[in-house]
């Protein structure tokens, strides 16, 4: 930007003498690309919206309407009235180009197209200069190319709208404050890290909607919840996408964008091309190795040999490799070329847009610069000028007597001076540069002229030279009355001499250009006799170079005699120790103790589904809790082994008398080989117990008395793809120790010393210091400013006090011989594991555990030889964890146990699936070690298992077997079922199963063939204590078992469910995680290759859980039928319990009512009681009297008549008797 810069002034000064050409401050903020930068980032609705215009993203959308007049006040209070054109920016999609790889071939393309249609040099000069300002990537000293604000755009059709913008601002946010740098890239490889204008930038929110196929009143609910979320000042509501059909209107985007994306996809690929051109041409000086040194063109080694610089002239930017960056420039040109302009530029944008729409993002721009831009902008520059006025006002005085007193020394001219973020020349700077671009040009003068001082005290040529030329331009455009021979042009001379000056590259922080200088003065000075000089360039070149093989070049010049050299050893000794890279510190790992005696296959990853993955950490802490229970807590991890990928920043323990062992690689990117002797650890910073000395400290430093380091190999051609192939550096293992003793507290290891000798036999000692680091720290101020790292404390380590458990681990079975095993689906795999206690410490517990609990299980041997599955539990996270037997589990010193581990394969086809198991065992005294043991499977199919459910009424199932090994493939195998067994949990009130009982309709052997298939009915049934398992063939008793997982798992739910009080719904067919029943098949196979080796394997497939929903089912209806009858004659006999009870209740209720109504008719109609009876009994005695009476009169007449009554009766006798005794009469007597 600052030679850029110049041009415009420069002309305008050289056409006022010639003609009356007059160039505009607007002109001029034009021409140098001095806008505003906001950064946009959208969602791929909103993408999608714009897209629907022939726009690749919504910055393309603004571009017509950046430009927007305003009214800004400065820091006194004066309002000024400006123009500006907001430069939006897509910086997922685009950005700013790498600067020294891919800017010069988009010029490039820039000026070759337009000199291919338009001779005149003004056309393609003010191309290239556009081109030019617009794809220029940030720098250290200024803050023009600066984002200033964000802008996250959402569709109001989004699903989780919230959740998409609070993805957004996560991701920007993480970009410019928090992380690696790999891991905050924003943007396509060819671009540039964005650059943020101040810490806390503005950041506005938009809800784009789509009137012709959106919602507009979920569009405006929306919207209200984004406001209510961040404030109605900085979001919007855009409209947009009024016509359902395309519109004649005019094209206002077309002239903008392809002048903007004009080149870039030629540029890119020819970009692409050169680096690898490059990359290709790298080391073709090392083909002649037989020349003498003395004669080497070292001009022609460093131009071959150091790659052209593909990183960005700001030191802090990302670095890609010159192997990585066209991999990455063409894979991510298919997704920025497939948006871009150049692939859509036949079609018309805003064809959807009416003019309402096109007026609504003409407000829209304007409501956002007026109403959000200035305002923040104009805050920010009040409390800028605030903190900087203060920081003066105390500071005045000491600034001006520190350079009082130091006027007569500047700092050394080959010192480079840097400033950190909120140090007060970067400050002001930036306040400077943020008034330039809201046009406070005379404001912004003053700063650029008081930093431009404080940047020549501290000798900041790069700082120095962008406030010169700001401070030139900014006076030029803060007055109209300036005419050109009034502006300072020196300031511009003297801002281009510190560019162009070739010992000021280094001052300035231009690595590459400098070593470029020294590369071409190399010709000039070496093999001239000067050889203070040639020590200079080759010190510099060797130490700025990143080429191992320049490195050796210059090196071996300066380290081996010649016949116009004569080094001394202290010389040779430093350039060896400084410059020849032999030790690689991303290799290094420390293992405490003799065990492990490796640590392959420690850090691999696993490859699961899942977001959380279970680590040796876990399982170590699981196990440790089985043994000591989970009252004692668990203080630190067992220090196996550390190394670049653990937690190194506590300082760990190390066992006594054991050997504390450094691994690392020594390399060597010479083509010849490299002889070490005598290579040891240094050890410092002993510390000891109980006043010993350090003659005590160590029983044992071990040496390695000569070792090779074999040459790299030389660079070879291959013909057939015209690439040249340069094979990796030499690496050669390497593991030292040393035993520290009881008498020992702590110790540390920072060197590797070493006698490096040559073919004649000299010997020059040496020394690598190890200085580790970690990833930088960026949590504090004080963190980021300061470039801190964490702490990295592996070669510090403290000896306990007593000594460590220690057991040896002897592995037997074909799952031991290999730790990477190509198996078939729920192959089951046996190994036998033996213990041994080469220790002297009693071991009290082992416990083992594991992350696959259906697919591991451990055996121990009972008292009758037959091998019972030690006991197992399950942890919430899905760690299950065995623990053995307090018989076993004790093992004194030299004694020993064996256990068998059962491993089964994965029932589904996976590639290299890790198994973790954990072998964890306790000392007496409470020390505690671990062994890992971890094992990759990749499956094929082998058998295919289906459930079906034959009869519902009769309740009959069958499980379908297929082989699926193909009947034509070079592998046969054949497949016998053995066992069928059903796995479910044990019955209790909240299980609606009780024992199941299975039986086979008819017994006969299955043996299938490839692609042959059979099917085995049974009968399923709910039957108290009824047989759950089934075999087909003689009974196998040494078939490995495996731990019934449901058990634990349920218990694991119950006791969830109990924590949270949330109903776990068992029978859920949604739910299958929770289904408790399902069954296992166990299979043996004869698989023969075609080299004719037969092999028998065995196999169990128990996990057919989502499966066997439908047979469950059907259990389940079964049970819940008659659990339904019962309970429903339960709440008929309770309803009719309850009727009667009812009818009494009302019957009683009536009989009540009705009582008390009689006694109330009683009392007011007949009287009391008392009054009733003395009535009854008067009208007794009444009736009686009268009757008295009667009888007294009329008794006479009663007697006569009843006489008469008697006497009118005339008595006979009866018939028969009458008869009688005539018949008595006439017998004779």
């Amino acid at each position: 930007v600052a030679a850029e810069a110049a041009w415009p002034i420069s002309a305008m000064n050289s056409s006022s003498e010639t003609s009356s050409v007059s160039v505009n401050g607007e002109s001029i903020i034009q021409s140098c690309g001095f806008h505003p930068l906001v950064a946009v980032l959208s969602s791929s609705g909103a993408d999608d919206i714009c897209k629907k215009n022939n726009f690749s993203n919504f910055a393309d959308l603004l571009a017509p309407f950046s430009s927007v007049t305003f009214v800004i006040k400065d820091p006194a209070g004066i309002q000024l009235s400006s123009k500006v054109k907001i430069d939006f920016r897509d910086i997922a999609k685009s950005g700013c180009l790498w600067s020294l790889t891919v800017l010069p071939s988009i010029l490039d393309q820039v000026v070759s197209s337009i000199a291919a249609t338009n001779s005149s040099e003004d056309v393609w000069s003010s191309a290239f200069r556009d081109a030019f300002c617009y794809w220029l990537e940030p720098t250290e000293h200024d803050f023009f190319k600066s984002y200033l604000c964000c802008i996250f755009v959402v569709s109001a059709e989004e699903e989780d709208l919230m959740g998409e913008l609070a993805r957004l601002v996560q991701k920007q946010n993480t970009q410019q404050h928090g992380g690696a740098e790999s891991a905050t890239v924003l943007g396509p490889a060819h671009c540039s890290s964005p650059k943020w204008f101040l810490p806390n930038i503005l950041k506005h929110y938009v809800v784009l909607h789509d009137v012709a196929s959106g919602n507009e009143e979920k569009a405006i609910e929306v919207f209200n919840k984004v406001s209510g979320m961040y404030g109605n000042d900085c979001c919007q509501l855009l409209k947009i996408n009024s016509s359902k059909e395309e519109t004649n209107l005019p094209d206002p985007w077309h002239q903008i964008l392809e002048q903007r994306y004009r080149g870039l996809e030629s540029g890119l690929e020819l970009a692409r091309k050169r680096l690898i051109e490059k990359n290709a041409n790298n080391g073709d000086s090392t083909t002649n190795q037989n020349s003498s040194v003395s004669s080497l063109p070292i001009a022609a080694t460093i131009s071959s040999s150091i790659p052209t610089p593909v990183f960005s002239t700001n030191s802090a930017a990302a670095v890609p490799s010159v192997s990585s960056l066209p991999v990455q420039l063409s894979a991510n040109n298919g997704v920025f070329f497939e948006n871009s302009f150049l692939s859509n530029s036949s079609r018309p944008f805003g064809q959807y847009l009416l003019t309402s729409d096109r007026e609504e993002v003409k407000n829209f721009v304007e409501k956002f610069v007026k109403h959000s831009l200035i305002p923040f902008v104009e805050k920010q520059i009040f409390a800028q000028n605030d903190i900087l006025q203060n920081r003066r006002g105390i500071g005045k005085s000491f600034t001006n007597v520190r350079k009082w007193l130091s006027s007569a020394s500047t700092p050394a001219s080959g010192q480079q001076v840097n400033y950190g973020p909120e140090s007060a020349e970067i400050q002001t700077r930036r306040l400077a540069d943020l008034a330039f671009l809201f046009g406070l040009y005379a404001f912004s003068h003053s700063l650029y002229q008081s930093v431009k001082k404080d940047f020549a005290s501290n000798n900041a040529r790069l700082y120095q030279a962008g406030a010169l030329e700001m401070a030139a331009l900014s006076f030029y455009l803060s007055s109209n009355q300036v005419s050109p021979k009034q502006i300072p042009i020196r300031y511009l001379d003297t801002a281009l001499d510190f560019y162009m000056n070739d010992c000021i590259f280094s001052q300035a922080n231009q690595r590459q250009l400098s070593l470029k200088c020294y590369n071409n003065a190399a010709t000039e000075y070496l093999d001239k006799g000067w050889q203070f000089a040639e020590d200079h360039i080759l010190f510099t070149l060797s130490h700025g170079s990143d080429d191992p093989r320049f490195q050796v070049d210059c090196v071996t010049k300066l380290v081996k005699p010649s016949d116009n050299r004569i080094l001394d050893l202290q010389t040779q000794t430093a350039f060896i120790e400084y410059y020849i890279k032999t030790l690689s510190k991303k290799s290094l790992k420390i293992i405490y103790g003799e065990k492990p005696e490796t640590t392959e296959n420690f850090n691999e990853k696993k490859k699961k589904m899942e977001e959380e993955i279970i680590t040796w950490e876990d399982l170590e802490r699981a196990a440790f809790y089985s043994i000591s229970g989970k009252t004692k807590p668990f203080l630190r991890e067992c220090p196996m082994f550390s190394d670049n990928e653990t937690k190194n920043h506590n300082k760990k323990e190390t066992p006594p008398f054991e050997r504390f062992r450094v691994q690392f690689k020594l390399l060597n990117p010479m083509y010849a080989p490299l002889v070490l002797r005598n290579i040891k650890l240094v050890v410092n910073e002993v510390s000891m117990r109980d006043n010993a000395t350090e003659a005590d400290a160590f029983s044992d430093i071990g040496t390695i008395p000569e070792l090779v380091l074999a040459a790299t190999e030389l660079p070879s051609f291959n013909p057939v793809n015209n690439e040249k192939i340069v094979p990796p550096v030499s690496e050669t293992l390497v593991e030292l120790h040393v035993v520290p003793t009881d008498k020992v507290s702590s110790f540390s290891v920072k060197e590797v010393s070493f006698d490096i000798s040559t073919s004649d036999g000299v010997f020059v000692p040496g020394k690598i210091p190890i200085e580790l680091k970690r990833k930088r720290l960026f949590k504090t101020k004080e963190q980021r400013m300061k470039k801190m790292y964490a702490t990295d404390l592996r070669l510090t380590t403290s000896v306990s006090l007593h000594q460590w458990p220690l057991l040896n681990f002897e592995l037997s079975g074909q799952a031991a011989r290999s730790r990477s095993i190509n198996a078939y689906c729920n192959q089951v795999f046996q190994v036998m594991v033996t213990l041994d206690n080469i220790g002297e410490i009693n071991i009290n517990g082992i416990s083992i555990a594991t992350d696959e609990p259906e697919y591991v299980a451990i055996s121990e041997q009972g008292k009758n030889q037959s091998w019972n599955l030690c006991p197992a539990q399950i942890t919430p996270n899905g760690i299950l964890y065995h623990t053995v037997s307090n018989i076993y589990g004790k093992l004194e010193p030299k004694s020993k146990i064996t256990l068998r581990m059962a491993i089964k394969a994965p029932e589904e086809v996976v590639e290299e699936k890790i198994y973790q198991i954990l072998f964890f065992y306790m000392g007496e005294n409470g020390y505690f070690r671990e062994y890992r043991y971890s094992i990759q499977l990749s499956t094929q199919a082998l058998l295919k298992c289906t459930p079906r459910i034959l009869s519902e009424e009769s309740q009959v199932c069958g499980i379908e077997v297929k082989n699926l090994i193909p009947s034509r493939d070079a592998i046969l195998a054949k497949v016998e079922i053995l066992r069928l067994k059903v796995i479910s949990k044990e019955a209790d009130e909240n299980n609606p199963f009780s024992d199941i009982d299975l039986s086979l309709i008819v017994k006969r052997q299955i043996a299938i063939e490839g692609e042959q298939s059979d099917i085995i009915p049974f009968f399923v049934k709910i039957v108290k204590n009824g047989a759950s398992t089934i075999w087909l063939t003689e009974t196998i008793c040494d078939i490995p078992s495996f731990n019934n997982v449901m058990k634990y798992q349920m218990a694991v739910e119950d006791e969830i469910r109990q924590q949270g009080n949330r109903k776990i719904e068992s029978l859920d067919l949604n739910n299958l995680e929770n289904i408790n029943m399902k069954f296992s098949l166990l299979w043996k196979a004869h698989v023969a290759s075609s080299a004719g080796n037969v092999a028998t394997i065995f196999g169990e497939i128990h996990n057919m859980a989502s499966q066997t929903a439908g047979i469950q089912q059907l259990l389940a209806a079964e049970k819940r039928a008659a659990e339904k009858i019962n309970e429903a004659r339960k709440k008929k006999a309770q309803r009719l319990r309850q009727a009667k009870q009812e009818a009494q209740a009302e019957i009683e209720k009536y009989r009540q009512e009705r009582e008390r109504g009689f006694k109330e008719y009683e009392q007011q109609y007949l009287g009391t009681k008392e009054d009733i009876e003395s009535q009854i009994r008067r009208e007794t005695d009444n009736t009686l009297a009268e009757m008295q009476r009667s009888v007294g009169a009329n008794k006479q007449q009663v007697i006569i008549r009843l006489l008469q009554l008697v006497c009118d009766i005339r008595p006979e006798l009866h018939h028969n008797l009458i008869l009688q005794k005539d018949l008595e009469k006439k017998q004779p007597r």
